[in-house]
C-alpha cells in the first residue's frame, strides 16, 4: 500500500490510539540467603609425644540456602492501545462500511509515555498482515531505547 489522495484511494485507514492514567501494582518477591548448615566435617592431625597429644583441625560447614524473607515493590503500569481499521472505499457508502482489515494491539508496562512504545505496537499489529481472520495472538516486540 502507498499513500494516495482520497479521490484516488482504494482504501481508507482509521487509527485510534491512546494510553490510560496507569494503575498501581504491588508485587511481592522472595529474598534468598543462607538458612543454616546441613552438615559439617572436620579434618585434622594428631601429634603425640610421650603421654601428650596435640590436635590441629578445621571444621567445614555446608550451608543450606532458601527463602529468608520477602520484600514488596510498587509500580505504576500503563495500558497503551492501537486500533486500526482499513475500509474499502468503493464498497462503502449509503451508511454501510466495508471493513477489510481490523487490527488491535494492547500493550502494558511501566513507561508512561506512548511515543517510545508506539513503533513496537504498530509492528505487532502488522507482524503477520493480514493474518488469519478473527484470530487473536500474542506478539513480543522490542522497544528501542
Amino acid at each position: 500500500m502507498i499513500e494516495a489522495p482520497f479521490n484516488k484511494a482504494k482504501y481508507a485507514i482509521f487509527m485510534f490510539y491512546g494510553i490510560d492514567d496507569g494503575k498501581q501494582v504491588i508485587s511481592s518477591y522472595p529474598i534468598f540467603g543462607q538458612t543454616g548448615t546441613s552438615s559439617s566435617y572436620t579434618t585434622g592431625t594428631i601429634t603425640s609425644y610421650g603421654n601428650t597429644a596435640f590436635y590441629s583441625g578445621t571444621t567445614y560447614k555446608t550451608p543450606t540456602r532458601g527463602v529468608v524473607g520477602s520484600r514488596t515493590s510498587t509500580d505504576t503500569v500503563f495500558k497503551r492501545y492501537l486500533n486500526i481499521d482499513i475500509i474499502d472505499i468503493a464498497k462503502s457508502g449509503n451508511g454501510k462500511v466495508q471493513k477489510v482489515y481490523e487490527g488491535k494491539a494492547i500493550s502494558s508496562g511501566t513507561n508512561g509515555q506512548l511515543a517510545p512504545v508506539m513503533p513496537a505496537i504498530v509492528r505487532s499489529v502488522f507482524e503477520d498482515f493480514p493474518g488469519k481472520s478473527g484470530a487473536s495472538r500474542t506478539s513480543r516486540q522490542p522497544v528501542e531505547k
